[in-house]
């Protein structure tokens, strides 16, 4: 994969670092934060879409399916609210992205050594 300029530790670091691979529609970039055996679920889905990343290699190859086939560019990604965790390596995001269509997503990330 290649290699994400560090955005600070932590999972805010995490957190800007998968904004800006979504902006950059880079698959690489954001396959890089998971860890091998990573999960990456969809709570909300378009039609076509698996409920489910299995291990980083999949979110690499499925992120990179969906933004080749797509002509959409996601424009903004705002964080609507972000939630500490008694755990210090989770957080719980609300952010909202458009791309010409607005949507909202709700993510959970764990951070231990520097991996979502």
């Amino acid at each position: 994969m290649s290699s994400s300029p560090p955005a600070g530790p932590g999972p805010r670091g995490v957190l800007a670092r998968y904004r800006r691979a979504m902006l950059d529609k880079s698959a690489a970039d954001l396959a890089d934060l998971y860890a091998v055996d990573a999960v990456h679920e969809f709570p909300f889905r378009f039609p076509g879409l698996p409920a489910r990343y299995q291990g980083r290699e999949e979110v690499h190859a499925g992120y990179r399916a969906l933004w080749g086939a797509s002509p959409a560019r996601p424009e903004t990604v705002h964080e609507v609210a972000v939630h500490e965790s008694t755990d210090s390596e989770v957080i719980t995001v609300l952010f909202r992205s458009t791309a010409g269509i607005g949507r909202h997503r709700a993510d959970t990330t764990r951070w231990r050594d520097s991996r979502a």
